[in-house]
């Protein structure tokens, strides 16, 4: 069985590994519905987004960002993973080869001008993506 933090408010999936120990900072300046915002979530699939997947799950954060974005790859098949942002128009803007299986990398997102851009992270076979906002 699989544990999830579901956030209702961005509509995704992030693992609660375990072994691990969690803390969450909440502000209400920054979240516009805070009851029943998160939920936990078990599930026998693997989970990203808003659907059942590969293995592979991928979580950002923060999101909204300003100047830097973590994204976090738990279950990847391949030591080799590949990271793109692309903004709504489909353009790649920013690009990294990750190589290891190290759970989270982090990107300068200074240079991005605010709006929606697409995380997309391929590991072998497996693609997943997640919506983020720049401010």
């Amino acid at each position: 069985v699989n544990a999830y933090l579901l956030d209702r408010e961005s509509n995704t999936y992030s693992p609660i590994n375990e072994g691990m120990v969690y803390s969450f900072n909440l502000s209400n300046a920054n979240i516009a519905s805070p009851r029943n915002r998160f939920a936990i979530v078990l599930s026998p699939h693997a989970i990203t987004g808003t659907k059942a997947a590969s293995s592979m799950i991928i979580s950002t954060y923060p999101n909204p960002a300003t100047d830097k974005i973590s994204v976090a790859v738990v279950g990847a098949s391949s030591s080799k993973i590949a990271v793109e942002i692309v903004d709504m128009a489909g353009r790649k803007v920013a690009s990294q080869t990750l190589v290891g299986l190290a759970p989270t990398h982090t990107f300068n997102t200074a240079g991005l001008q605010p709006g929606m851009y697409i995380v997309r992270v391929q590991a072998g076979n497996a693609t997943q993506q997640q919506a983020i906002v720049i401010q």
